[in-house]
């Protein structure tokens, strides 16, 4: 009898975009009218999906109807990977240029010596290197909504941690967990608070105290989570996860494994070295939003995706030229690079066909119009939980933190003040809910990207990852509960 194989993670999202297909044919297709964001003009419900204008569509409370079914067939399932591919060409062409970067300064090996001297140097002391990595991935997701950037950072991490006798599940937790639950907690991020306190109309900085305290506890138990499994996996290999592609995955990241036979730290590598280290610092800094988090006093570049890839591959070149490789060198390189990293852009579109399927059969709306007709009648301690669970369901369909913004606290805002829950708890439900999805939905484009480059099948994946992410949901609800006990109270 033949052995049963696990799907790939590309086949287990294409059998989520049949399900979400299914889904319309099930639910009723409906929708709000929606109004302009600047000049106010109302779209009816019949014809917002043909509204094809350049402002942003808000909905209108109370104006739910149901429209005539958008039901998605065989066509609309086979080409969603396709119109999800295109939806998603400026990450793709992102990843694309970080694979290619890398692949220029994989050849010059000065990457391996850095490594292998790091990592003598840290004999001992790996876990203050993981705490302290937890903390930086996790500030950036609550300062600027860290997500997709991460990309960049899985194979300059992976080595390290390698070399130091974890696996890859390691670096995929310390950035996975790290970002994620910085976006979770999503302190000052303006992509999310900002955008759903703007809608809601209260200031970024109301609720800010509970979303701290969301931080700090989260990133602690984080931490306490991956030095676990970290020191498990350490002292007993075969307890990784991916403890039966060892070999494999060494080979691909590891150029030299062997730390008495480093490779000579030349000038050469060194001056590599600093490009290589320089281009990230340009990157991040680039890519915080300075100004939305009040620094008015540094001034924002305010990166997009196509200034990023432009970076990379500018990088690219230099680093080359500055090692002296010969013009086919630097081609060949960065396409050995770029073909590494063509199976998470693949991904990452299919992915995306999965939300564009639920969009186009109309029934997030219906979910929403369902989820406010339930919440209520209820008192507000329970309204809050499933304002938060409400959220949950819907960020599996809408992996857009800004797009779930867009679509509910519209409804939110004057449901909040009905049901008499402080506005600020309603925006951190909608915060941590999105937050906590992406770290294990099959729609989010970190998850399926990270298991294709940790070589993690995604059925593995969520065996792990669940039972934490359950412990993450029971302490956001619980800090929001008392949160809003502590406002009506005193």
């Amino acid at each position: 009898m033949k052995k049963f194989s696990v799907p790939s993670a590309y086949t287990i999202a294409v059998i989520f975009i049949f399900l979400a297909a299914a889904l319309t044919w099930i639910l009723p297709s409906g929708s709000y009218n929606y109004k302009t964001e600047s000049t106010g003009k109302v779209i009816p419900a019949s014809k917002v999906k043909s509204y094809s204008g350049p402002e942003r569509l808000l909905p209108v409370p109370n104006t739910y109807s149901k429209i005539k079914p958008s039901h998605q067939g065989i066509t609309d399932i086979l080409q969603a990977p396709i119109k999800g591919f295109y939806g998603s060409v400026n990450i793709v062409a992102f990843i694309l240029c970080i694979g290619g970067f890398l692949g220029v300064m994989n050849y010059t090996k000065a990457l391996d010596s850095a490594i292998t001297n790091l990592i003598l140097k840290l004999k001992g002391k790996e876990n203050y290197l993981i705490a302290v990595l937890t903390i930086l991935f996790g500030l950036g997701g609550a300062s600027f909504g860290m997500a997709e950037e991460t990309f960049a950072f899985f194979p300059l991490l992976i080595p390290i941690l390698l070399m130091a006798g974890y696996d890859t599940f390691t670096s995929i937790l310390i950035i996975l967990l790290g970002s994620g639950l910085g976006c979770l907690a999503s302190v000052v991020n303006p992509f999310a608070v900002g955008i759903a306190s703007n809608f809601i109309e209260i200031s970024i900085g109301d609720g800010i105290v509970t979303r701290i305290i969301l931080f700090v506890v989260c990133i602690a138990t984080a931490i306490i989570i991956i030095l676990r499994y970290a020191g498990k996996v350490k002292k007993d290999p075969s307890k990784s996860i991916v403890a039966d592609k060892k070999e494999e995955l060494e080979a691909h990241f590891l150029h030299n494994k062997d730390t008495n036979d480093i490779p000579e730290f030349t000038v050469k590598r060194k001056i590599a070295l600093t490009i290589f280290i320089g281009t990230f610092l340009v990157y991040i800094y680039a890519v915080i939003p300075f100004s939305s988090l009040g620094l008015t006093f540094i001034p924002s570049l305010g990166w997009s995706f196509t200034q990023m890839s432009t970076c990379f591959v500018t990088s690219s070149v230099i680093m080359g030229l500055c090692y002296r490789m010969r013009e086919i060198e630097i081609i060949d390189n960065f396409l050995a690079g770029a073909r590494d990293f063509l199976g998470v852009a693949i991904i990452i579109g299919i992915a995306r066909g999965i939300s564009i399927i639920l969009i186009n059969g109309l029934i997030i709306d219906t979910i929403l119009h369902s989820s406010v007709a339930l919440i209520k009648s209820y008192s507000s301690y329970t309204c809050l939980s499933l304002i938060y669970f409400m959220h949950i369901v819907l960020s599996l369909f809408i992996t857009s933190t800004s797009g779930l913004a867009t679509i509910t606290m519209p409804i939110m805002g004057p449901l909040a003040s009905f049901i008499h829950i402080p506005k600020d708890l309603v925006v951190t439900a909608y915060a941590t809910a999105s937050g906590l999805v992406n770290m294990f939905a099959p729609t989010s484009a970190v998850v399926m990207g990270c298991i294709i480059i940790g070589k993690i099948p995604y059925t593995r994946f969520l065996k792990y990852i669940i039972p934490k992410c359950l412990i993450f949901f029971f302490i956001t609800l619980a800090v929001m509960l008392i949160s809003l006990y502590v406002k009506l109270h005193f």
